[in-house]
């Protein structure tokens, strides 16, 4: 992720003159209700609230929320029927391209939040396993997430580790 970020930091003016352009200036407006995956994305609001679970900070918390927001744009992307060409290959660079530095910095901390988002991307990359150098990766790295987080967070990604693979 922070070689998409640097790659973006130096580039992002030449990227926004490509097709890519719209996604990264998040002009395009999606349906959420036309994902049929949404009603388990929204599931995840309530980890972006504070409560006795988490030890997050609510700007932290914040920062987390706002990846959500562009992590369930960016399943909602492959069901926009205006841009056929909006599919899971495309979906699965979006959001590594619009996450900010702060949520890499606390993924780089292993908070449990950022884990199930990366756990619920691990979805998208294995809609894209058929992509030979996307193999794999979807799933190994759910494993890494699975064994990372404690068991009173396992339960937030059982839906991303119940996903087929494609």
């Amino acid at each position: 992720m922070r070689g998409v970020l640097s790659l973006l930091k130096h580039n992002r003016f030449v990227l926004e003159q490509g097709p890519f352009g719209p996604l990264l200036n998040k002009q395009i407006n999606v349906d959420h209700s036309e994902n049929p995956n949404d009603p388990e994305l929204l599931k995840l609001q309530a980890l972006f609230a504070p409560s006795a679970i988490t030890s997050t900070s609510p700007s932290d918390l914040n920062v987390c929320a706002e990846a959500y927001a562009q992590l369930r744009h960016a399943f909602a992307l492959p069901f926009f029927k205006r841009r056929s060409w909006l599919d899971a290959k495309v979906a699965v660079y979006v959001w590594p391209g619009l996450i900010s530095e702060g949520f890499v910095n606390l993924l780089d901390e292993r908070k449990p939040e950022t884990l199930v988002l990366l756990a619920y991307y691990c979805v998208l990359l294995k809609y894209v396993n058929s992509c030979w150098f996307f193999k794999g990766i979807g799933v190994a790295l759910l494993r890494a997430i699975e064994e990372e987080l404690s068991e009173e967070w396992r339960p937030w990604i059982e839906w991303a580790i119940e996903q087929p693979v494609s």
